[in-house]
């Protein structure tokens, strides 16, 4: 079998594990007690110094309220839905202008992207988490003349 399509990409494992514990408000302990592993082995997967065992990843997403395919989004190769549900989560609460809103931001983020021939590497990628939370976003936005004309970005 071809040795990058079997690979598993254990940091981005670690980041998602990461991610959903800091959304759910564990601390490495908390999760390490509800899982029954210890805080260095958490620290340690999160880090993508040790690579979890399957049956370390099931006390994980039982921990944390969520299912092995949420926790794996992003991280299979040529995965279609990647992301999906935790979009869709994210837009559970909006209002319809707000989601439109979302919507239109995005397409133009892709299309500008690919206009401008930009590809994301996987390094670069594993750092928008952290990069996201270095930014703000301000919007002044006129619902009554779309396309939304000002967005600005504020590095902290």
């Amino acid at each position: 079998m071809n040795e990058s399509l079997a690979s598993v990409n254990h940091k981005q494992i670690g980041y998602r594990i990461k991610e959903v514990r800091e959304q759910n408000n564990f601390s490495q302990a908390r999760l390490a007690e509800e899982t029954e592993l210890s805080i260095s082995y958490i620290s340690h997967i999160e880090n993508a110094k040790r690579k979890a065992s399957l049956e370390s990843i099931i006390r994980i997403v039982n921990a944390l309220g969520i299912t092995v395919d949420e926790l794996l989004a992003g991280v299979q190769l040529h995965n279609p839905t990647a992301y999906q549900t935790d979009l869709d989560l994210l837009m559970a609460e909006c209002t319809e202008n707000e989601k439109r809103f979302i919507y239109e931001m995005v397409k133009a983020s892709i299309d500008s992207m690919h206009k401008n021939g930009w590809h994301i590497s996987d390094d670069e990628a594993r750092c928008c988490g952290t990069l996201f939370s270095h930014i703000k976003f301000r919007f002044e936005i006129d619902y009554t003349d779309m396309p939304v004309r000002m967005v600005y970005f504020i590095f902290l």
